[in-house]
C-alpha cells in the first residue's frame, strides 16, 4: 500500500509542477510523467486488490461437492408412488 501511496503522491506532484511551468514541452512532459505515475498507482491498486481476492479465497473454507441423491430414493417433491407430494395431499384429504 505505501508503493500505491507514494505513486500517486509523485503523479499529484507532477500535475502541480506542470501548472508552475511556463513552457509548454515543459507542461508537456510533466502531464506525460503524471500520467504514467497515476497509471502505475492504479495498476498497484488493482494488484493489491486481486491479492486480497486470492488471500480470501485461500482463506475461505472449502465447499464440498454437492452430492447427488441415489437413483432409487425418491425425489423429496415426490410421494413414494410417484406422485406430487401437493396433488399427493389433495388427493388423500379429498378422499376421506
Amino acid at each position: 500500500m505505501r508503493a500505491a501511496t507514494e505513486y500517486r503522491k509523485h503523479a499529484e506532484e507532477c500535475r502541480r509542477l506542470a501548472q508552475q511551468m511556463v513552457a509548454p514541452e515543459d507542461k508537456l512532459a510533466l502531464e506525460e510523467l503524471a500520467e504514467t505515475w497515476e497509471m502505475l498507482w492504479k495498476l498497484h491498486e488493482r494488484e493489491l486488490v486481486a491479492e486480497d481476492r486470492q488471500i480470501k479465497k485461500e482463506a475461505a473454507p472449502q465447499r464440498r461437492p454437492r452430492e447427488e441423491p441415489p437413483s432409487n430414493v425418491p425425489f423429496p417433491h415426490r410421494s413414494p408412488h410417484g406422485r406430487d407430494i401437493k396433488s399427493y395431499r389433495s388427493f388423500a384429504v379429498s378422499a376421506r
